[in-house]
């Protein structure tokens, strides 16, 4: 089944006339297209950068809710066992050559890549922003624009493209407060298996860095209705071997 046609109809957007929270309605419903809220699913990094050879790096993964996430390091070997944890509004980077313990800030890069910690496990964006439609084609996307509600952290403004039918996210540009264009992130190859997104592409940049650039994709997304809770400890992820399945 063409992916476009999964939603077809359950919509009729006539948005100019629509309120917020129509718009915060639809960012939320595209929150839960990219990941249901209990899900475990595949993930692996390319970053490009010139003059380097690519490094590419392979997770198993697995959230619960909109709070807790595990990033489990299966490739490259020498990397086998890190692990990064997100549990509420602390993460923690496990690294086991050296039995360490890190705790990571959101807006740290994420293994050296164009990612955030907060790209990476903060995506229900209806929990931090407030959005607004601001544009609609005449083909088949429509534009909101996100601004962090009060008392949040996050990025001052984040434009993003959805897909009318299914409400597929395509593309999001994150801006700082002056209005300078700090990250640009494109969806593509998108998956599905029913009305469930089981793979994606990430292409994303940062236009201020030149001649780098990093892929992310996910593959083999599941929804999962009963998450281990012991996947977000850390002396559970201390003894844990799961298998790379790549």
């Amino acid at each position: 089944m063409k992916a476009g046609m999964v939603f077809a109809g359950l919509f009729t957007l006539s948005v100019f006339a629509w309120p917020d929270a129509r718009a915060m309605d639809i960012l939320k419903k595209a929150d839960a297209v990219i990941l249901p809220a209990n899900a475990e699913f595949k993930w692996s990094m390319m970053v490009k950068k010139a003059g380097e050879d690519d490094r590419l790096d392979r997770f198993v993964c697995w959230k619960k809710g909109d709070l807790k996430y595990l990033f489990f390091h299966v490739w490259p070997q020498t990397n086998y066992g890190q692990a990064m944890i997100r549990v509420d509004s602390t993460i923690w980077h496990y690294l086991p050559l050296a039995d360490e313990v890190l705790k990571e800030s959101y807006k740290a890069a994420f293994l050296d890549s164009d990612l955030s910690f907060a790209d990476v496990m903060y995506n229900e964006l209806a929990i931090y922003y407030d959005a607004t439609i601001i544009g609609d084609s005449d083909g088949d996307t429509l534009t909101l624009e996100l601004k962090a509600k009060p008392g949040a952290a996050g990025y001052a403004r984040i434009v993003v493209t959805v897909d009318k039918n299914n409400l597929a996210t395509l593309k999001r540009e994150y801006y700082s407060k002056t209005g300078q264009l700090l990250k640009v992130i494109v969806f593509s190859e998108l998956k599905f298996s029913g009305q469930r997104l089981s793979a994606m592409k990430l292409l994303i940049t940062q236009p201020m860095l030149k001649g780098q650039s990093t892929i992310a994709e996910f593959s083999d997304i599941q929804e999962k209705d009963n998450v281990k809770e012991q996947y977000f400890s850390l002396n559970y992820v201390k003894a844990f071997k799961p298998k790379a399945n790549y």
